[in-house]
């Protein structure tokens, strides 16, 4: 996720990230790990074609199963047919450095960029405007259940309540850093990940914030599972957990590697895939309990982004451009 705009915004803030990297790169090629107790599944990873523009940010899919990329430097790009073709899709977008990618709730994709703020299309027209918002570096979104929308930005945090077309600028207190991921759980209570401030949470759609108790931490993502379990990917600490709403966390290291984390799904079945920086894929059926690699026939171990369609096919894309397609058939044979 935005792997690029990352590094660039540490060196901006001095932070001393360098060693992570470095550790990441020297390690050895991680072995396929089946985990404890889980069923084998047949692993079906197929390169798919990409639109050859170098560093991917970002793909979503939508409810029509159209997935869309967003590229580090040639703005966005679409497909309608499972990553077999990809057309630009980058009408009346000038800054092409994607960062991040979102729907709103009324059928249009929103784009956050690196240096001019938030742009918004709808997804059967390629036509981008310019929404009533800042110049900023936009780092995420999360669209609620009655059509708000959040953003973390270099700025502070923005919310729209008229499906992106304008933005107000809420202050967080005691916040000075962007928020780089969001989730909700069931009962609508959102879950925010910043840059070094760890995780906080929001009962009033974002209007009012508190801290969890993980407050020292760099999270690039963040899901929650349908019991409220909270999942984060951080920069240099791994995968952690938290079952009781972020009170307490804990470190998820049975069959994971990986320091760097860049994304983290949950299907409709509830597994958990995690995309790293490195390792590849890992999944686990458990909750989280226990993990395996997921990577046969993924040639590009360094993921920055996963996504589901509708029917849980799971699509990856790697720092290097590579789009792959997988399906997750359990195998008992």
């Amino acid at each position: 996720m935005y792997v690029r705009a990352i590094r660039f915004y540490i060196v901006l803030s001095s932070l001393l990230f360098l060693s992570i990297l470095v550790s990441c790169s020297e390690r050895n090629t991680p072995t396929e790990n089946n985990g404890n107790n889980e069923p084998p599944v047949k692993q079906t990873w197929a390169e798919k074609k990409n639109p050859g523009n170098g560093l991917i940010n970002k793909i979503i899919s939508d409810t029509n199963d159209n997935l869309f990329l967003g590229t580090d430097s040639a703005g966005v790009f679409k497909s309608d047919d499972e990553g077999d073709t990809w057309e630009s899709f980058n009408n009346g977008l000038p800054d092409k450095q994607i960062i991040c990618l979102a729907f709103d709730s009324t059928g249009f994709i929103l784009a956050g960029t690196s240096n001019q703020g938030i742009f918004r299309s709808p997804i059967l027209n390629d036509q981008w405007i310019h929404p009533d918002t800042l110049n900023t570096t936009v780092w995420s979104f999360i669209t609620l259940e009655n059509g708000a929308i959040l953003s973390g930005s270099s700025a502070g945090l923005l919310k729209s309540e008229d499906n992106g077309n304008s933005w107000s600028l809420i202050t967080v207190s005691g916040l000075q850093q962007p928020f780089l991921s969001f989730g909700i759980n069931s009962s609508g209570r959102i879950y925010g990940g910043t840059f070094g401030h760890g995780v906080l949470f929001s009962d009033d759609q974002g209007s009012n914030w508190q801290n969890t108790s993980l407050t020292a931490l760099l999270v690039l993502a963040l899901a929650v599972d349908s019991e409220g379990t909270i999942f984060i990917g951080t920069l240099s600490s791994g995968a952690l957990r938290s079952s009781d709403n972020g009170v307490t966390w804990g470190k998820m290291e049975n069959g994971i590697l990986a320091d760097y984390i860049t994304d983290i799904e949950i299907n409709s079945s509830q597994d958990i895939y995690i995309a790293t920086y490195g390792y590849g894929i890992y999944r686990s059926f458990n909750g989280g309990d226990s993990w395996q690699t997921f990577n046969e026939g993924l040639t590009d171990l360094i993921v920055t982004s996963i996504t589901f369609d509708s029917r849980d096919f799971l699509v990856a894309v790697t720092e290097s451009g590579k789009v792959f397609r997988t399906t997750l058939t359990t195998d008992n044979n």
